[in-house]
C-alpha cells in the first residue's frame, strides 16, 4: 500500500469521525459534494451503525453525502468494496508495461518502459450506468481512492 499523505483536513474528519464512531478510519477525502472515509479493515459495521444511524449522524454532522469503504490490502477486494453497493461481476487486474516516447533531445537514448496496473471491473448492466455516476462523479472517485491506496493506474469500467 501507498503511504497516503493526509492533509489537515482529512486529519481533523478522520479524528471527528472516530471519536463519534469509534471505529477506525484510515483516510477521509472530501469531495466537495461528498465524504469518503476509507474505514480499517472490519470496522465498517461499526462506522455505519446500526440501521446505518451512524452514517445518517455523519451527513447531518457534516452536512455534506457520506460514503464509507472498507480498506483491503487485496487490491481487487478494496475495488470491489469501492463499487458498493453496486452489483459486480468480476475484477481482473492487468499490469502494462508503458514506454514512454523517445526524448527528442536524446534520440539515442532508450527510455525505461514503467509498469501500470489496470483493474478492469464487470458491473452487472443494471448498475453500469449508476456505477459510473453521473457526469462521471463515482467513477472519478472509485479511480481517485484506488490510485491513492493501491497505485492502480486505470480502473475500467466493462
Amino acid at each position: 500500500m501507498t503511504d497516503v499523505n493526509l492533509s489537515m483536513e482529512a486529519i481533523g474528519l478522520i479524528t471527528e469521525a472516530e471519536k463519534r464512531l469509534r471505529a477506525r478510519i484510515k483516510d477521509a477525502v472530501d469531495e466537495g459534494e461528498r465524504i469518503v472515509f476509507i474505514t480499517e479493515k472490519g470496522h465498517l459495521g461499526q462506522a455505519l451503525g446500526k440501521e446505518a444511524k451512524n452514517l445518517a449522524m455523519m451527513r447531518e454532522l457534516l452536512k455534506k453525502d457520506v460514503k464509507f469503504v472498507e480498506w483491503d490490502d487485496d487490491k481487487q477486494v478494496f475495488i470491489r468494496n469501492l463499487f458498493k453497493p453496486f452489483d459486480i461481476a468480476s475484477v481482473r487486474m492487468e499490469t502494462l508495461a508503458v514506454t514512454p516516447p523517445t526524448d527528442p533531445s536524446h534520440p539515442d537514448a532508450i527510455p525505461e518502459a514503467k509498469l501500470k496496473i489496470r483493474a478492469i471491473v464487470e458491473v452487472e448492466a443494471k448498475d453500469k450506468g449508476k456505477a459510473i455516476g453521473k457526469q462521471g462523479r463515482n467513477i472519478s472517485s472509485i479511480r481517485h481512492l484506488a490510485k491513492r491506496h493501491h497505485e492502480i493506474d486505470e480502473v475500467q469500467v466493462i
